[in-house]
């Protein structure tokens, strides 16, 4: 009895103290269809609706809070009048997670961003309730945003308009002078380094590439999602002279036909560039799991209709910034017996936040 009570009461002080710092997100993007008909995948609202509606199902199997989605959600390339019905289209496929209030952030891609009218569109569809972090720039907003979630920074990264393949740094820059959160993400549509197949990607304007690479990580950025390509890659970027290091994971897995080809040749400048893991020819998506400092990604690859299994994980720790949500917590909690065990039980328990750390758990 004694036991059991002294234990509720660290349960009741430890969940107090940090309780907000444990949820699940999941990643992928490139949802589109084949622009071809007769071909696997083709669609005719161009969307891959089979690999959407598996990939809703996922989410919500896995209570994630949210979705990232890098981009290409429509085939696209086309009308303004088309352009709007396939957006409108992949919202409705997408309506089982707006309906429970999981969050949809999408960043566009290629596919989305080259047809008539594309801005416009774009923002007159993710609108009301569909509507985006409006913090963006002036003329980017609803395609550059950003917003936070429990002690993690997420950065979602237009590359388009007056800035192909590259993002708005002056914008990115004051995001995260000012982000205090251990956890920051970033995702735009290309890769920043060459993963295999498409040459036109971040490394067209090294320079800025470079820019961008190094804040993201001297803010403590550990991970960079994309698409583009149609496959699964994560590699290791590091820059031997300052020891930044940041993963860049593509997750070109929703649905789009597949590429193929992991080579990391293109213009990485000073970067080195070492592969991790390459899945091809896998539908799937990356589930994100935070628990405190700590983050573990895993890449769910299709095996067939509706089964996925785990085919890729990695996890990492942050450091040097405060965990929301765990400064001066106090609990006092009295447990007393009765009959044979007529004793009082103290606890009191105080967390102190220091860095990423919780000090100080008394009984």
């Amino acid at each position: 009895m004694r036991l059991r009570a002294f234990a509720v009461c660290g349960l009741i002080a430890a969940s107090l103290l940090c309780q907000a710092q444990h949820f699940k997100f999941v990643v992928t993007g490139d949802g589109r269809s084949d622009g071809m008909p007769g071909r696997k995948g083709f669609d005719d609202v161009g969307i891959n609706k089979t690999m959407m509606r598996e990939l809703v199902a996922q989410v919500l199997k896995n209570k994630a809070k949210f979705v990232l989605f890098s981009g290409d959600l429509v085939l696209g390339y086309t009308s303004e009048e088309v352009f709007r019905s396939q957006l409108t289209s992949w919202l409705i496929l997408m309506a089982p997670l707006y309906d429970r209030g999981i969050g949809v952030y999408p960043v566009r891609g290629n596919h989305d961003a080259y047809s008539t009218h594309d801005d416009e569109v774009w923002t007159s569809v993710f609108s009301g309730k569909y509507r985006l972090p409006e913090n963006g720039p002036d003329d980017e907003k609803d395609a550059t945003w950003s917003f936070q979630y429990e002690n993690a920074l997420f950065i979602g990264l237009d590359e388009w308009g007056k800035h192909e393949h590259a993002v708005n740094q002056k914008w990115l820059d004051r995001q995260l002078a000012t982000n205090k959160l251990p956890h920051v993400f970033a995702m735009g549509h290309e890769m920043a380094f060459k993963s295999g197949s498409h040459a036109d990607n971040l490394d067209n304007k090294p320079a800025q590439r470079d820019r961008f690479i190094a804040s993201f990580a001297k803010a403590g950025g550990r991970v960079y999602f994309c698409g583009h390509d149609h496959f699964y890659d994560r590699c290791e970027i590091t820059d031997p002279k300052s020891g930044f290091d940041v993963c860049q994971l593509v997750v070109g897995t929703a649905g789009a036909p597949f590429y193929h080809g992991d080579k990391h040749d293109g213009n990485n400048t000073h970067w080195r560039v070492a592969p991790q893991k390459h899945i091809e020819d896998t539908y799937g998506y990356t589930l994100v799991e935070i628990d405190g400092p700590k983050a573990t990604l895993t890449f769910y690859g299709r095996k067939g209709p509706g089964d996925y299994e785990a085919m890729d994980e990695f996890s990492y720790r942050v450091e040097g910034k405060r965990v929301e949500g765990c400064w001066g917590l106090g609990v006092r909690c009295w447990v007393l017996g009765f009959g044979p065990w007529a004793l009082g039980f103290g606890l009191w328990a105080l967390g102190f936040g220091v860095r990423r750390w919780v000090l100080g758990v008394r009984c």
